[in-house]
This record gives C-alpha cells, sequence and structure tokens, in this order.
C-alpha cells in the first residue's frame, strides 16, 4: 500500500484499495494485523463511510479479547477513526472488562492510559471511576494499587470529576473492614486534591481501623497513612496509644522493631517518649538478636532517653550501644552520667555535641 500511495492514485485507485483492505480487515482475527491494515487504510485518504466500517470491525474484535496485549493494537489505532462517543463507550466496556483481569501492573498501566485517551465523558466516564475505585478496593497485588491510583488521576481531570470520586472513595472506604485495602484506598485519595473535610473523614476511618487492628504490621501500615493524610496531633496521639499498646504485647521482635521505628515520630509529648521508652527498654531486656537490638537501640536514642533509663543495662543480653549512649549522655546531667553510666559501662565521657540520627 506504500508503493501505491507513492504513484499518486486517482480517486478511484483509492477507493478500490480502500476497499479491498476493508475486505481484509472484516476477516482479520489478528489484532496486530488487523492495526497494520487500519494505519494503511488511514493513509488512502478514508471516507466517513470507510471509518464507520473499519471502527466497527476494531469494537467487535476489541469485545472478544481476552488478552490485553491483543487488546491495546486495536484501542491504538481507534483513535485515528474518529469515534463517535458510542464508540468510546463500548472500547471503554471492552477495557475496563480487561482491566479487572489483568494481574501485572504494567500491562494494567497501558490499559489505564488506553482508557484515558478514550476521554469518555459524563456519565461513562463516572462509571469508569467507579469501576477503577472497585478494583483498588479489593486489589491484592500490592504492586497492581499505585497503578491504578494513577489511571484515577487521569481519569479524572476536572474539579467535579475528583469531588464525585472523593465521594465514591470514601463510601468505599467506609465500607471496607481490610487495614491494607484500606490503606490503598485513602492512598487514592491523597492525588486528588482533598478537602480538608475529606481528610478528615478519610483520618477517622483509618483510626477506628487503627483501634481494632491486633496485628503489628498492619498497624504500621495505618499509622503510616495516617501521617500522609495531614493528621492533627489529636490523630496522633490516638495512633501513638494504640502503637503503644500493641507493642507491649508484641512477642516478635521483628514486629516489634517495625512499630519501634514508629514511635519516635508519634511520641511527642513528654510522657508518651517516657512511656515508648518503658517498653522498648523492656524489650531490649530480653532481645537476644544483636541486629534487632540495634533497632531498638537506636529507636530509645530518638526518645530523649536519660541515664535513669539505663539502670538496669547491665542484665540486657546485648549490652548499649554507642549512639544509645550519646543520646543518654546529651539528655542528661553531667554528675548522673558520671555514676550511672560512664563508670560502670566504663566508656569515654563525650563531650557534649547533638547527635543526627538516621533509620
Amino acid at each position: 500500500m506504500g508503493a501505491l500511495r507513492e504513484l499518486d492514485p486517482v480517486d478511484q485507485d483509492r477507493a478500490r484499495a480502500r476497499e479491498a483492505l476493508l475486505t481484509l480487515l472484516a476477516r482479520e482475527n489478528d489484532s496486530w494485523q488487523a492495526r497494520e491494515l487500519t494505519k494503511a487504510l488511514a493513509r488512502l485518504a478514508p471516507t466517513r463511510e470507510d471509518r464507520a466500517r473499519a471502527r466497527e470491525v476494531l469494537l467487535g474484535l476489541l469485545a472478544r479479547q481476552t488478552d490485553s496485549w491483543q487488546a491495546l493494537p486495536l484501542a491504538d489505532v481507534l483513535e485515528g477513526l474518529d469515534p463517535a462517543d458510542q464508540d468510546r463507550v463500548r472500547a471503554g466496556e471492552a477495557l475496563l472488562t480487561l482491566l479487572a483481569r489483568e494481574s501485572e501492573s504494567w500491562q494494567a498501566g497501558k490499559l489505564g492510559k488506553a482508557l484515558a485517551r478514550l476521554a469518555l465523558t459524563g456519565e461513562d466516564r463516572a462509571r469508569a471511576q467507579r469501576a477503577l475505585l472497585e478494583l483498588l478496593a479489593r486489589q491484592t497485588d500490592g504492586r497492581l494499587a499505585p497503578e491504578l491510583r494513577r489511571i484515577l488521576v487521569r481519569l479524572a481531570p476536572t474539579p467535579e470529576d475528583r469531588a464525585r470520586v472523593r465521594k465514591v472513595l470514601l463510601g468505599l472506604l467506609a465500607r471496607q473492614t481490610d487495614s491494607r485495602q484500606s490503606c490503598r484506598l485513602a492512598g487514592a485519595l491523597v492525588g486528588l486534591d482533598p478537602t480538608d473535610q475529606d481528610l478528615s473523614r478519610a483520618r477517622e476511618l483509618l483510626l477506628r481501623l487503627l483501634a481494632g487492628e491486633s496485628e503489628s504490621g498492619l498497624a504500621w501500615e495505618l499509622t503510616e497513612m495516617l501521617a500522609r493524610l495531614a493528621w492533627t496531633p489529636q490523630d496522633r496521639g490516638r495512633a501513638a496509644e494504640v502503637l503503644l499498646g500493641l507493642l507491649a504485647r508484641e512477642t516478635h521482635s521483628g514486629r516489634a522493631v517495625r512499630l519501634a521505628v514508629s514511635l519516635p515520630s508519634l511520641a511527642v509529648t513528654a510522657e508518651e517518649r517516657s512511656r515508648a521508652r518503658d517498653v522498648l527498654l523492656g524489650l531490649l531486656a530480653r532481645e537476644t538478636d544483636s541486629q534487632q537490638a540495634q533497632y531498638l537501640m537506636l529507636a530509645v536514642s530518638r526518645l530523649n532517653p536519660t541515664s535513669s533509663d539505663l539502670e538496669g543495662w547491665h542484665a540486657w543480653p546485648i549490652p548499649p550501644n554507642p549512639r544509645l549512649l550519646a543520646a543518654v549522655r546529651n539528655n542528661s546531667a553531667l554528675e548522673a552520667w558520671d555514676c550511672r553510666v560512664a563508670i560502670t559501662v566504663r566508656v569515654p565521657i563525650p563531650y557534649r555535641v547533638p547527635v543526627r540520627l538516621r533509620l
């Protein structure tokens, strides 16, 4: 067809060539071949009727696809055929069906981009948004959830769209009982220009889940998400209370450490920090794994420890490390450091300097 085009065919020749291509296209079952035939047709000045016939073939082929890899080239060339609104809706339904079954995050991203290019409007776009939100709510693949959130943002280009999506999203969040899925829904909210009222509602729902959460890892995820939702001092205090209770009951050192590293950013009052130190020092008194003990000591060092916190250090399986000792020294009177730490632990007395601590 490229050779024919270079010969500057007359209209009649083009018409015969287009008819031949449309005949081949109607018989084609391979999506990639159909895409190439459609591209060739587009180079031959197709009439409105030619484009309509090609669209009908492509939409029929797209509706029969069960593999997103085969569907994507059809969605790609459909845009060049001036699809009507009803054509866009049919293509959108086919892509949403495939997206609901897609397990590969990169393929889901391609399907989402194809959906966005369809430029659905009104109720059709709202249906696509709801379908994506429901898919996100039941998603179990952590790699796919971020891609679905990005697709949602692309499908909500106007403030009205984003407001509608936020309303549906908060409704789904209110009915969700799974902590991890709730975090994914809340993460989608962050990218949709939430209002203060939206953020407050999402925080309240997550705090409700956090209060009943018994699994340390999920509690940590909820706490991390709460921090992204512009929490208030009251929210932070409630989260700290829950984490301190979980940490006090936690017997698995790995999960305890994960909670422990979150505590310094949550416990900001003197009372909260004192309680957090007591819990962590209790864990250090029985922790035999050197690496886990180092993480616990790091968490303690960020909670303004004083020399009195080290009074029972000699019973610890792992002795205090230099970072913890430096933090204690910076928060203790010199005479207290001398008698309680420097002589007993037999380390040099460091001069008082700011210590930068990192996780």
